[in-house]
């Protein structure tokens, strides 16, 4: 999972997800891809929106319909690369495996992880899910006061690029527009 964060408002943006899919035999690969595709759909909405809010005082949910619900859809997403792995199953004769389940339960880690990871720089170690603008935003601001990446640029050795420290500093202050990272790597690029 690729993903664009804003660090004035904390939308989060998934810009690219691939998956491979390991479900034994594909009697129809067409359809087995489909169900990959709505999965990692359910798994993005789990980590980005959707959330069963409820009213502290009374109790009285506020998330009752889809219009205050925030679900998945198809202009929300990119579109996902996946491919699959066939490797028949042999604990049946069909040698066949579940084919939706591959999408939907890596990726909510996969998104946390690179949001985790877009983050990193500035400190931020952990996200709530789902990872709402303002829970992202919060968690700017947390490492940002916090000693995280401001105090490791207090103690920067000599041979740091000053031109990335300068731009890394309005990161963690609010004064860039766009963090990109990928799951599991180092940041991919800045933008102030």
């Amino acid at each position: 999972c690729e993903v664009e964060i804003d660090p004035e408002t904390g939308v989060v943006e998934v810009v690219r997800y691939t998956s491979v899919d390991d479900v034994g035999r594909a009697i129809n690969p067409m359809i087995v891809d489909g169900q990959t595709h709505g999965g990692i759909a359910q798994g993005v909405g789990q980590a980005l929106w959707e959330l069963c809010d409820y009213d502290a005082e009374t109790g009285q949910m506020r998330s009752a319909s889809f219009m205050d619900y925030a679900m998945p859809r198809a202009d929300m997403l990119p579109a996902f690369t996946t491919e699959i792995s066939e490797v028949p199953s042999t604990s049946n004769p069909l040698g066949l495996r579940g084919g939706g389940e591959g999408g939907t339960t890596p990726a909510p880690a996969a998104v946390v992880n690179a949001i985790v990871d877009a983050l990193a720089h500035l400190g931020v170690e952990h996200v709530e899910m789902p990872a709402t603008p303002e829970r992202v935003w919060e968690a700017i601001r947390t490492a940002a006061e916090g000693k995280g990446f401001l105090e490791h640029l207090a103690h920067a050795n000599n041979d740091a690029n000053p031109v990335l420290m300068r731009l890394a500093l309005k990161l963690a202050t609010g004064a860039g527009k766009t963090m990109v990272a990928r799951a599991g790597g180092t940041p991919l690029a800045f933008s102030a």
